[in-house]
C-alpha cells in the first residue's frame, strides 16, 4: 500500500503508532487502504499497525495530532520525529516560551 494513498514508494515500512485515548476516535473512524490493525490498549489508547511503501506523508500527518500521537515503529520513523520535536522544543526555548 502506499502511504495514506498519494505516494508510492519502492520499501515495505511496518509502522506502529500509538494514538492517546483523546484522539484515538479519529483513528478508529479512518480506514485506508491495504493492511491495517488497530490495537485496544486497556487505558483506552489505541495503535495502529500499518504496512506501507513510503514514509513520506506519515510524520506530517502524525503532527496534526498535536503531541497525542507517536510512532513506535520503525526507527527512521521515530528517530525523525524525535528530531522534529527537538528542533521545535530548540526554537520556542530561543524565544523564552
Amino acid at each position: 500500500m502506499s502511504s495514506f494513498n498519494v505516494f508510492s514508494g519502492d520499501g515495505e515500512f511496518d509502522i506502529i503508532i500509538h494514538f492517546n485515548k483523546c484522539v484515538a476516535h479519529r483513528v478508529r473512524e479512518k480506514r485506508w487502504p491495504g493492511q491495517q490493525q488497530l490495537v485496544e490498549l486497556p487505558n483506552g489508547d489505541v495503535q495502529l499497525h500499518q504496512k506501507l511503501t513510503s514514509l513520506v506523508e506519515v510524520h506530517p500527518w502524525l503532527m496534526t495530532f498535536e503531541g497525542e500521537a507517536y510512532p513506535v515503529e520503525p526507527p527512521a520513523l521515530v528517530e525523525r520525529h524525535a528530531c522534529t520535536l527537538q528542533k521545535m522544543q530548540g526554537n520556542l526555548k530561543r524565544k523564552g516560551l
